[in-house]
């Protein structure tokens, strides 16, 4: 093996075990943020939002009571990116501050409609939607869910041109931060 042969096998090498300390280190940070984050809030506020509803009933009058209103949001237990979109006056950064936990499902495709054309050919539109679940955070009761949907694809064309029974499907964007603070506002507001 040549010299500059060995100079980059020893390269190769250093950038192996470089990447798997990288790696190991990322795990270990992810997991102390995490923590942080449960110690912040208390896993009883987390578990909300990764049970199953036992009542999939909702009321308003679960509202909490107090005049500020601040909010977490998070999918699964851990915090949604949507959480640093809510305003400041709205968005809860500690235990001490929190009145309501909207949960984030995943996103789900919504049929819009289906759009025929000759030789059994279709076009289906959907719509990208998240279901947000809104919770008491002192008493874990449901206040509300609604859907918070993206911008719709675009319209089925007059002629398409495809094989002979084929579905084409069209999706719209996921829901932006707009959107859901758009959505979230009108509940908080009841």
């Amino acid at each position: 093996m040549s010299e500059q042969e060995k100079n980059m096998l020893t390269l190769f090498v250093a950038v192996i075990i470089v990447g798997i300390f990288g790696a190991i280190i990322y795990v270990v940070l992810q997991q102390q943020e995490e923590e942080v984050f449960k110690n912040k809030f208390g896993e009883e506020v987390l578990a909300l939002c990764t049970t199953p509803l036992v009542s999939p009933e909702h009321d308003y009058r679960n509202m909490p009571i107090r005049s500020v209103r601040r909010v977490l949001v998070l999918e699964g237990d851990k915090e949604s990116d949507w959480h640093d979109a809510v305003p400041d006056q709205w968005r809860a950064e500690t235990s001490e501050e929190l009145t309501i936990v909207a949960c984030v499902s995943d996103e789900r495709d919504v049929n819009l409609e289906r759009c025929p054309y000759e030789d059994n050919v279709y076009i289906d539109r959907y719509a990208r939607s998240r279901v947000v679940a809104l919770f008491n955070a002192d008493t874990g009761e449901l206040i509300t869910r609604f859907d918070v949907h993206g911008s719709p694809p675009t319209a089925c064309e007059d002629v398409t041109w495809a094989e002979v029974g084929e579905v084409k499907e069209r999706r719209g964007r996921k829901p932006a931060d707009e959107q859901f603070i758009a959505a979230l506002q009108v509940e908080l507001s009841r």
